[in-house]
């Protein structure tokens, strides 16, 4: 399994969870959203959907992440060299 397929496992789990949650309960209350109720199930459904977008959107971000520059080694044994080669 690869990183980037790490990187939608996550986000599918928890969708599939807050719809577990959506599914139950509909079928306990028979109740889809109930505002008496919102901290309850709506709170952790709402809780698993925005995490699992926010995931999903930062994997399709268009921005690459860059790599990091090679560090030059700046010593002053190096520049001494340098120096008295020229």
């Amino acid at each position: 399994m690869g990183r980037n397929a790490l990187g939608w496992t996550i986000p599918t789990f928890l969708l599939i969870s807050a719809m577990l949650i959506m599914i139950d309960q509909v079928v306990r209350y028979r109740v889809v959203w109930d505002w008496a109720d919102v901290l309850h199930h709506e709170n952790f459904i709402l809780i698993l959907i925005g995490v699992a977008l926010g995931m999903l959107l930062s994997q399709m971000s268009p921005m690459k992440r860059r790599k990091p520059e090679p560090q030059q080694n700046t010593s002053k044994h190096e520049s001494q060299r340098k120096a008295s080669s020229i």
